[in-house]
């Protein structure tokens, strides 16, 4: 994203103080040193604040409590805007923006006319990344706005010198930037890592899918082969008992219909038989002829006891005629001749009743019918062994029931089950694959070629400085993406350096890192990135401590290193001449060295030193507040 700041604008709470205004340009080193406290750092927590920050680090003391409104005039793809927002209150960011659009000019008494929003929808929706998304998990995404690459372009005293950290994480309050700098950092050079990890989760999906197939095709092949086995050893078996002439198919309906068939087929030829036939009229009139026997023998049976009874009831009275006639002298009490009278009564009175009932007899031809009867199914039992010795020899029993377990065991045969897709799809699958491998291959060439591109540029600047410790020479910086940093890898040990030594080497390889992304970014059609890059000190690791003479000045050795980090700037702002008038870039560094440093360099300009006495915040505002 082609972006570069006019200035930057301070309105103050005293009426009576005019505002302050901080002027930088395009394709230039812009430099603001000077003494320290004097509010050089918080020239990018300025920035940083007008452009949407979340919350603000904005010093309070002199600072905020001098400031009303922060304003930004910038120039983004062909077109100028300015945003002026009020300063924070209790450490809370202001909530009120002034937004406008083609103008480098700011008003002369800020006002309110938009959101933060309208404006970071706006903004983002310049840098080409109003509509991007990032897939954080399976169910999440994050909508990116222009501000989670702003860490591309800050590099901070906090990391400027720091072992492994290149991007200021801690510097932002938005956990959506904090936790996303890494996919953020593939969308910068070019690496489509979220493409190729979905590519390679649909070619995971799909080889396994086709693997499942192949299980199913040998599974389905091998149920198959059962079930025609057990088929065949039952049509072998139909054979043997007989049903050779019968045509079997593979079809397990037709081949049971063909044992159903059979099997009437013999069942109907044996009860069609003349003397299959009579057994079943002699075994019915046998069962008729028992029939009446039994009905016979309960006649028989019933009078007889009904003749027993009768006897029974007479020869019931005599004991007590006897005691009457016999004992007459011995019932010598009323109450017992009273009782044996009345006994007497009553049996007199069931010998009367029981002279009606005469003893029955049998039909006079119960006899004859009997006999004839019993003679009859004689006969009847002897013609149905003979019949079954007879049927006996006409039915094989062995071969019907042969036939009939024949038919149960097809019935219970459970077919092949084959769920495979067939060869013609489990191909197409095959297909889809490869084809799938080939895009998967391309995307991961590709990708890597992103990041060795990115590596070959940043290994040319590091050719071209000249202060890392001889040691290191012969090593190549390369990006490594799982830590987000620069390391160090040793051609001769073929393993990386975990500890390069002082912090003049990390600074150096801070700014191998950061000069060589935004010169590929350069090179790219369009960019979600600004062509802007904020330094905090390169001489940090020069300055304070043991290594500081007692006049402020530093070793020899040490400046030697702090201006060949200084060219390194310079020799890149050449580089971006280069690339023509449409692309600009523009670098804010904010430096406690003095200006001999580089007066001599051509892309440089010392925009403001700032002293104790007249710093961001000029004395004749901050006299107020001391």
């Amino acid at each position: 994203m082609n972006f570069y700041i006019h200035k930057i604008q301070l309105w103050f709470t005293r009426e009576d103080a005019d505002h302050v205004t901080y002027e930088f340009e395009p394709n230039k080193v812009n430099v603001i040193t000077g003494d320290s406290s004097t509010g050089k750092s918080s020239i990018l927590r300025i920035i940083d604040y007008c452009l949407l920050a979340e919350e603000s680090d904005i010093v309070e003391d002199v600072i905020n409590e001098s400031v009303k409104w922060y304003g930004l005039s910038f120039h983004m793809n062909d077109t100028d805007y300015i945003i002026v927002r009020d300063a924070p209150t209790f450490n809370a960011p202001g909530q009120s923006f002034y937004w406008k659009e083609e103008t480098k000019d700011f008003p002369l008494n800020p006002f309110s006319n938009t959101s933060r929003a309208n404006i970071l929808e706006n903004i983002s929706c310049f840098a080409g990344v109003a509509d991007k998304e990032l897939k954080i998990s399976k169910r999440k995404k994050l909508k990116l706005s222009f501000r989670n690459f702003l860490p591309f372009c800050y590099l901070t005293e906090d990391i400027i010198a720091a072992m492994n950290t290149y991007f200021d994480s801690k510097y932002f309050a938005s956990k959506d930037i904090r936790d996303n700098i890494s996919p953020c950092m593939d969308i910068v050079i070019g690496k489509d890592e979220e493409r190729e990890q979905q590519l390679n989760i649909e070619k995971s999906t799909l080889e396994a899918k086709i693997t499942r197939e192949k299980k199913l095709k040998e599974k389905g092949e091998k149920e198959e082969q059962r079930y025609k086995e057990a088929l065949s050893t039952i049509i072998n078996k139909a054979y043997s008992s007989g049903l050779d002439g019968i045509n079997f198919e593979k079809n397990q309906s037709y081949n049971m219909k063909v044992l159903y068939d059979a099997a009437n087929k013999f069942k109907k030829s044996y009860y069609e038989d003349q003397d299959v036939v009579r057994l079943e009229e002699v075994e019915t009139l046998l069962k008729t002829t028992n029939g009446k026997l039994y009905r016979l023998r309960l006649i028989e049976n019933e009078i007889k006891q009904y003749n027993e009874q009768v006897d029974q009831a007479v020869d019931s009275l005599l004991p007590l005629d006897y005691l009457k006639n016999q004992f007459q002298q011995v019932l010598l009490y009323d109450e017992t001749r009273i009782l044996i009278d009345e006994l007497s009564r009553s049996l007199q009175s069931i010998k009367k009743n029981n002279a009606n009932h005469q003893k029955r007899i049998l039909p006079a031809d119960f006899q004859q019918r009997y006999d004839e009867l019993t003679a009859q199914k004689t006969q009847l039992s002897a013609e149905k062994e003979a019949l079954k010795r007879i049927k006996s020899q006409k039915l094989d029993f062995a071969k019907y029931e042969s036939i009939v377990a024949l038919y149960n065991e097809l019935r219970y045969l459970k077919p092949a089950e084959n769920k495979y897709i067939g060869d013609e799809a489990l191909q197409k699958l095959q297909n889809e694959y490869e084809e799938l491998c080939e895009i998967y291959e391309r995307l991961s060439i590709e990708n890597k070629k992103c990041v060795n591109r990115l590596n070959e540029i940043i290994l040319e600047y590091y050719n071209n400085q000249h202060s890392i410790t001889s040691r290191y020479v012969q090593c190549k910086p390369r990006y490594d993406e799982s830590r987000q940093a620069l390391v160090l890898y040793n051609p001769i040990s073929q393993c990386n350096v975990r500890n390069v030594g002082s912090k003049s080497n990390y600074m150096f390889l801070h700014l191998c890192f950061f000069l060589g992304l935004h010169d590929l970014i350069l090179q790219q059609e369009d960019s979600p990135v600004p062509s802007f890059l904020f330094i905090d000190q390169p001489s940090i690791p020069y300055y304070g401590g043991q290594k500081e003479t007692k006049d402020g000045r530093i070793s020899d050795d040490d400046a030697i290193k702090l201006r060949d980090a200084f060219s390194m700037l310079d020799k890149f702002m050449s580089r971006v001449h280069d690339f023509g008038s449409k692309k600009n870039f523009q670098i804010i560094m904010v430096e406690h060295a003095t200006v001999d440093y580089w007066e001599d360099l051509t892309n440089f300009k010392t925009n403001y030193i700032f002293t104790k006495d007249d710093g961001l915040i000029p004395e004749r505002v901050s006299k107020y507040y001391k």
